[in-house]
């Protein structure tokens, strides 16, 4: 009789580890993505498994027409992403998101009103997306944009979440001094 009490306790106590384990895993991925390099971070991680599923949970999708072709967002920049495409939209590099996860949340600027015209407005990108569009009107604050030489990084939240919404040049690290521009924009704020 006290063998299958012993037994019974470690037995409860193998299975209270094993629901430990999986609420603390589970935990983990509900954490909610709130600064630029925990998008970049994620992405990068689930790029180097080859989970590409598991990364479109981190981006915001935009449908466009192209060439009277209908594109989908997410699935080039998971081509990007795939196929390290060297530079322009939707290029990506390890050395490059590398890079980038350092200065990310240091040089983002939220609601910048010449940012937004210039990767929303002038690229006619918020033509497609109703909400990109709204934002812009009632709370661009939410509209977050990373720009360093050729690499611009576009960052939306969502229900308190950062997504990503564009990418160019995520590849290059090829940058001299780029912080001047950033950090005089944000001391005439």
């Amino acid at each position: 009789m006290i063998n299958n009490v012993k037994r019974n306790i470690y037995g409860f106590r193998f299975l209270i580890m094993i629901i430990i384990f999986l609420c603390s895993t589970s935990c983990s991925k509900l954490q909610k993505v709130t600064k630029p390099s925990d998008v970049l971070k994620k992405i990068k991680y689930f790029e180097e498994n080859e989970n590409y599923e598991s990364i479109k949970q981190y981006l915001y999708n935009i449908k466009y027409i192209s060439n009277n072709v209908e594109l989908n967002s997410i699935d080039l920049l998971i081509m990007g992403i795939k196929t390290r495409k060297e530079s322009g939209n939707f290029a990506y590099s390890n050395k490059g998101i590398e890079y980038h996860i350092k200065y990310v949340d240091k040089y983002s600027l939220a609601g910048d009103d010449e940012y937004i015209k210039e990767i929303l407005i002038d690229s006619r990108i918020g033509e497609y997306d109703k909400y990109l569009s709204n934002l812009v009107k009632t709370d661009k604050n939410k509209i977050i944009i990373y720009k360093i030489e050729f690499t611009i990084l576009g960052f939306v939240e969502i229900n308190n979440e950062l997504k990503l919404f564009f990418s160019k040049d995520l590849s290059d690290v090829d940058i001299s001094d780029f912080s001047h521009e950033i950090v005089t924009k944000k001391i005439k704020k």
